[in-house]
């Protein structure tokens, strides 16, 4: 099942899930494509997203409702992305870290990633999902549609960093958390900002860094999951972005 040249066009084009109207961005390196997803199946469907979906309405699209649902376990990242906006974003929510209303900002509320409610904005550097980040992540289908991995990510890279640069600064959002320690070098070009002139969060082990673009707060954090990043991180964090 092949893509027509609009039909990867689209798909390569597309920016994330929410508003860029929103008080928070979190900026990430790839979605997970799941494994028992063909990829094709996924192409077809992704090929007729928009710029920017409501993160509801394209997971029932993909066939995903059941994510939506209860039926399946959320994704950790979805859920520590609720507990950092409940935070942000509801003065004296003490219980941030509650497991529980932060599944209910995802399922019940449909606040995460919702072109309704204007509060997060989730956005990729790279539109295509990908089963890891491992060489089997990049099945025979993303080679037939995309090329070579390391080529089609600098592509990528290229023509995405100035324009998600361009975003930021034309929508400017409240806070911009760009998540996954690996990556963090890619995410200062897009704010243009140097990792040296960003501060870390003492307490994080290294983990936690933070800058100020005028009424903009960058965030650095480790991956989402994976007990990369704690609760006792996000007390840390919270504290620095108090003072």
């Amino acid at each position: 099942m092949g893509l027509t040249k609009g039909e990867k066009e689209r798909l390569l084009s597309f920016l994330g899930y929410g508003r860029l109207s929103a008080q928070i961005w979190f900026l990430g390196m790839e979605e997970k494509l799941p494994r028992d997803v063909k990829p094709d199946k996924e192409f077809q469907t992704r090929s007729r997203f928009g710029p920017t979906m409501d993160l509801y309405e394209a997971h029932r699209l993909l066939s995903r409702f059941n994510l939506l649902t209860g039926e399946r376990n959320l994704s950790r990242v979805w859920i520590w992305m609720a507990k950092l906006a409940r935070k942000l974003l509801y003065e004296g929510a003490c219980d941030w870290s509650n497991l529980e209303k932060a599944k209910d900002y995802v399922r019940v509320d449909k606040k995460l990633g919702s072109l309704r409610h204007k509060e997060t904005f989730l956005i990729e550097f790279f539109p295509v999902p990908a089963c890891s980040r491992g060489k089997r992540g990049w099945t025979k289908s993303h080679k037939r549609h995309f090329g070579k991995r390391a080529k089609y990510e600098e592509e990528q890279r290229l023509s995405r960093i100035p324009s998600i640069k361009s975003l930021v600064f034309r929508h400017k959002p409240r806070y911009l958390i760009a998540y996954g320690k690996e990556h963090w070098r890619y995410y200062c070009k897009v704010v243009g900002l140097p990792e040296n002139e960003f501060e870390l969060v003492r307490g994080t082990r290294n983990r936690v860094k933070v800058a100020r673009l005028g009424e903009m707060c960058v965030v650095l954090l480790p991956f989402l999951g994976n007990g990369r990043f704690s609760h006792e991180d996000g007390e840390k964090l919270f504290e620095e972005l108090k003072s």
